[in-house]
């Protein structure tokens, strides 16, 4: 099966979104197991989706017409829509999130941006713009000591950036 969004979990369950399906991905066979259909609002389709660093499964969902993102959160037991968070207050479009041991969701937009999302307020900042290419994916550990963010974009491949160093990829 195709699978257009993946998060990770503290506990190394890799869990995929395939068709509007949330599943498990046998990291030894890429064998997707699904967990449940998932459960989103009429017109919405999930973007992307990252595990906290508490464990809670967070989402992005889009609509296209009229154009509006939602951030909400999974049961990642049954796929379920777990809460609403409601919906931002940007029109930035997002691509693929992680969110940071710093308490903030990061983006990718197809824009060449790199976004800041705060959980708590639905807003949505640029940290910078970048010339590698437009960003796909996105992750960042969640050990303090290291803060790495990794990037892939289509034109350059696979970006390993330490924190301190994202602004000179900017």
């Amino acid at each position: 099966l195709p699978v257009s969004a993946i998060a990770a979990s503290a506990q190394g369950t890799l869990y995929g979104l395939a068709f509007g399906t949330l599943g498990t991905i046998n990291t030894a066979t890429g064998q997707f197991s699904s967990v449940g259909a998932l459960s989103l609002g009429p017109g919405y389709r999930l973007e992307a989706m990252a595990f906290s660093p508490g464990g809670t499964l967070y989402g992005v969902t889009v609509n296209d017409a009229p154009f509006s993102q939602q951030l909400i959160t999974l049961n990642p037991a049954t796929g379920a829509t777990s809460s609403n968070l409601g919906s931002f207050t940007s029109t930035l479009n997002i691509g693929d999130i992680t969110y940071a041991s710093d308490g903030y969701i990061y983006a990718t937009n197809y824009s060449y941006a790199l976004l800041k999302i705060d959980p708590t307020a639905l807003s949505i900042s640029v940290v910078g713009f970048g010339s590698i290419g437009a960003p796909d994916g996105i992750a960042a550990t969640s050990v303090p000591e290291t803060r790495t963010v990794y990037f892939v974009a289509a034109s350059v491949g696979l970006l390993i950036c330490p924190r301190k160093k994202i602004s000179k990829l900017l």
